[in-house]
Parts: structure tokens; sequence; C-alpha cells
């Protein structure tokens, strides 16, 4: 299915990028419509794009960071899915201090030109998916890696976001 912008598949990527990343699409083949290749072409753009881009905004404004901290993989799943120029026009408009819980959290609640609702509820879908894929796994008693996401993940994020959220289902935080 299409985006607005145009975006397609199960990555919901464009075409251009999509071609970037060394994905066919003409006029008889589209690659985004199948998984493995659209998966390795959202890989390939996470590790080449984004990845650098993120660390390129955080460290302009002298903001540090963990490529491990849960904020920061936050913050580049927000390029991944916005762009590097909107994510850091928000960043611009922000002007955090530090980098954090508090940022994503005021990234959750600003809007930019073309950063609305569906690029800051982005990184919350994929936190609640994250939670939940932990939980489930857990239940089923299936070892696997450390959590991607930790409840002391999100501390110092505001009890008042929390609250409105669509994962504060979760209950209390640590």
């Amino acid at each position: 299915q299409y985006s607005t912008d145009g975006a397609y598949g199960a990555f919901q990527l464009m075409k251009g990028v999509a071609k970037d990343m060394g994905l066919t699409i003409n006029d008889t083949i589209d690659e985004r419509e199948n998984l493995e290749a659209s998966a390795k072409g959202a890989a390939r753009l996470i590790h080449r794009v984004c990845l650098p881009k993120t660390r390129d905004i955080l460290n302009r404004y002298g903001l540090e960071y963990e490529e491990s901290d849960t904020w920061f993989k936050l913050m580049v799943l927000h390029v991944y899915h916005a762009g590097a120029r909107n994510v850091e026009r928000v960043i611009r408009k922000i002007n955090p201090k530090e980098g954090g819980a508090e940022l994503i959290t005021e990234l959750w609640q600003t809007k930019g030109r073309r950063f609305g609702n569906a690029s800051q509820n982005y990184s919350q879908i994929i936190l609640a998916a994250f939670m939940e894929i932990d939980e489930l796994l857990e239940r089923k008693g299936i070892l696997c890696p450390p959590k991607v996401i930790s409840h002391s993940a999100l501390r110092g994020v505001s009890p008042e976001v929390l609250e409105k959220s669509m994962w504060a289902e979760y209950g209390e935080y640590e």
C-alpha cells in the first residue's frame, strides 16, 4: 500500500530511496513488494544513511550519545521515517542541551513543517512493538538476546507523556 507521500511496501520505501538502496523498480518489477528484498533495502538505508545522519545531527548540537542507548535507536528510526532534514528542523526548534529520553519526549510533542503526527508517533509505535515482542517471548519461555527495550529506558519520560502514549497500558515504569 502506498503512503500519501508515495512510499510503498512493508518498509514504506520511497521509489528513489529504494533504487538507491539496490532495489529494482521498473514497469514490471517493484522489489518494494518483496519482503526479503525490501527488508535488505531498509537495512542498507539505516546503515548507510540513517545512522550517519543521526550521528551528524547529534554531533552538530554537541549532544552526547551511546549508539546502544534506546533513545539513540529511536532517533535513528525517526530519521528513517521522516528524513534527516525534517528531524533536524525539529531538533533546531527544540534546541536541546542534552540527548536522552527527554529529547525523544520533545520529539513526540514538537511538530515541524514535514514532521507531523505520524512522525511524532513513529518511535512510540516501535517502542510498543519492542515491548510487546519482549513480553510475548518471555511468556512463551523463549530464550532470546537481552531485551531491545527495558522499562528503565523510559526513565525520564514524563508521566503525562506516558499517560497519553499508545503504550501506557504497560503499567508503572521504574
